[in-house]
C-alpha cells in the first residue's frame, strides 16, 4: 500500500466530520481504524423503492493521492441492483478519472449512489432483480449486515451495527 499523500487524511477527516455532523443525508461512513483509506458506509433504502427499510454496507477504497484521484466504491450488502464485492461504474468514481473533480467527495459519491438505486440503468457492477426480489433482499439485509458482515460492521458502524 502506498503511503498517502499530506492532503489525504486532512482530506478525508474535513469530509468524515461534516458527513457525520453537519448534514442529515440517508447514510452513515466510518473510516476502518486499520486502514485510512478503506471506508464503509452504510445507506438506508429509499423510500417508495423496493429498498425501503433495507440498509446496505458498502466500501469505498480511497487512493493514496486522494482528492486528485477518485476512490472506487463497491457494495457489500446483496440488493437486486449491485452485486457484492465488485467496483460499480459511477460516473465520479476510478472507473471514470476522466470525470473526476479534487472539488467532489465522499458525500458527492454516496449521493449519486443513493440515486443510482432508485434509477434502473445498467452500468458495470448492477443487476437485474424483480421489485419483489429486491424487497426479500431489503427484508434481510439488515440480519445480513449483523450475521455476514459483523467484524467490519461492528468495528467501523457501530451505531448502525447497534440499530440492527
Amino acid at each position: 500500500m502506498t503511503a498517502p499523500t499530506a492532503q489525504c487524511p486532512t482530506r478525508l477527516q474535513i469530509e468524515l466530520r461534516k458527513l457525520n455532523t453537519e448534514w442529515e443525508l440517508p447514510f452513515q461512513v466510518g473510516v476502518d481504524p486499520q486502514n485510512m483509506l478503506r471506508c464503509y458506509f452504510v445507506v438506508d433504502g429509499p423510500a417508495d423503492t423496493p429498498y425501503e427499510g433495507g440498509r446496505y454496507v458498502g466500501l469505498i477504497e480511497i487512493p493514496s493521492d486522494y482528492p486528485f484521484k477518485p476512490p472506487s466504491v463497491q457494495m457489500c450488502t446483496p440488493s437486486g441492483r449491485l452485486k457484492t464485492g465488485m467496483q460499480i461504474c459511477l460516473s465520479n468514481s476510478s472507473y471514470h478519472p476522466e470525470n473526476w473533480s479534487p472539488m467532489w467527495g465522499l458525500r458527492t459519491i454516496l449521493i449519486a449512489l443513493v440515486s443510482f438505486f432508485a434509477s434502473e440503468e445498467p452500468t458495470t457492477g448492477s443487476m437485474s432483480a424483480t421489485a419483489e426480489e429486491r424487497r426479500k433482499y431489503a427484508a434481510s439485509s439488515r440480519k445480513y449486515n449483523v450475521k455476514r458482515l459483523h467484524a467490519v460492521y461492528r468495528r467501523v458502524l457501530p451505531d448502525a451495527f447497534a440499530a440492527d
